[in-house]
């Protein structure tokens, strides 16, 4: 990494072991932005009782798995919720399944389109704003990022 040639080096392991690499303990490559999302976040079902998720198993890490149950989440890593109720992201299976449905509707293809023209006019806005706050200081000036993102 500190010689630059981390590049270099990823496509060299991609070569040699496939299109999914263990870069580091915390880090996993891919060659395919397409696969990797569904792969790092989907969820599969076992397509029979001896497949399990080992890398020497068929289907494992192609997303033609569907639906096998996430690893429960240990409580004792979560602050205990104020309200007694977990959040959605520590709910458990049941639970998260139950208020993703809920939610669904607000995040379909239709509902996020017709949005589209709320979220138009607020980048609008923002573009506007920056071209102003950048003008005053001849395109020179620095300009804080977090405060336009944040308003």
């Amino acid at each position: 990494m500190l010689a630059g040639t981390t590049v270099e080096n990823s496509v060299r392991l991609h070569e040699k072991y496939g299109d999914v690499v263990r870069i580091s303990p915390n880090e996993v490559s891919f060659i395919s932005g397409e696969t990797a999302f569904p792969d790092i976040y989907g969820t599969w079902a076992l397509k029979d009782e001896t497949a399990s998720h080992c890398s020497s198993k068929p289907g494992f890490r192609t997303g033609k798995l569907k639906g096998h149950l996430n690893m429960e989440k240990d409580p004792v890593w979560y602050v205990k919720p104020s309200n007694g109720s977990p959040s959605l992201l520590q709910a458990n299976d049941e639970d998260h399944a139950r208020g993703r449905r809920v939610l669904s509707h607000a995040f379909s293809e239709r509902a996020v389109a017709a949005q589209e023209p709320l979220v138009q006019t607020y980048v609008d806005q923002l573009i506007n704003g920056l071209k102003g706050a950048t003008a005053e200081k001849e395109g020179e000036g620095v300009v804080d990022m977090v405060s336009w993102y944040n308003w």
